[in-house]
């Protein structure tokens, strides 16, 4: 700045001072917003000019509501849920029983009430961890009766159960138990 042809020293403060209000007016000269942006409001505080600016908060992440989750939580709720490639997939639903046939004679023990019960309880934890450990309460592993001699086969098996609405544990085949949780082999 030039006064009367001597130049004289302005303090760091003011020199951005000025520059800001330069900016400020070439940006107005050419239809731009303000330095504040276009929310910026400007106040005048004891004599001097301050340029407040009023930002709006940024949305806060729900993700409880992002597809992924959504389709995620009704997958594991055994209903209708669209891929991440945007397939609509089918619910979970109860499948037939084990044929006549079966030597543990399942479809007895059980009526289509008592199914869909347990196919109720099993699904209606969303939680896959509380899932694993209906299975774990309903599978178990036991040693094979016999072993045969130079054979190096399996050593245990699994017995699949289920518990009747009054508490009895009664033993099921495998495919009874993957049709009534509609599930598959390799959960089991």
């Amino acid at each position: 700045m030039e006064l009367c042809g001597e130049t004289t020293e302005l303090d760091g403060e003011t020199r951005e001072k000025e520059k800001d209000r330069e900016s400020v007016e070439r940006n107005e000269s050419r239809g731009a917003e303000p330095a504040g942006g276009p929310r910026g409001v400007e106040q005048q505080v004891e004599g001097e000019r301050q340029n407040i600016s009023l930002r709006g908060r940024k949305r806060t992440r729900n993700e409880e509501k992002w597809t992924r989750n959504v389709n995620k939580r009704l997958k594991n709720n055994g209903k209708p849920y669209m891929s991440s490639r945007g397939k609509e997939e089918a619910g979970k639903a109860i499948k037939q029983t084990c044929s006549e046939k079966c030597s543990l004679r399942c479809s007895t023990k059980f009526n289509e009430e008592d199914r869909q019960t347990l196919f109720k309880q099993f699904w209606a934890s969303a939680d896959r961890r509380d899932q694993h450990h209906f299975l774990l309460r309903h599978v178990q592993e036991l040693p094979v009766k016999r072993i045969r001699v130079g054979s190096e086969k399996r050593t245990t098996t699994f017995h699949y159960y289920f518990y009747t609405v009054s508490g009895l544990k009664k033993e099921i085949c495998r495919t009874f138990f993957i049709h009534t949780l509609d599930i598959t082999k390799d959960l089991v």
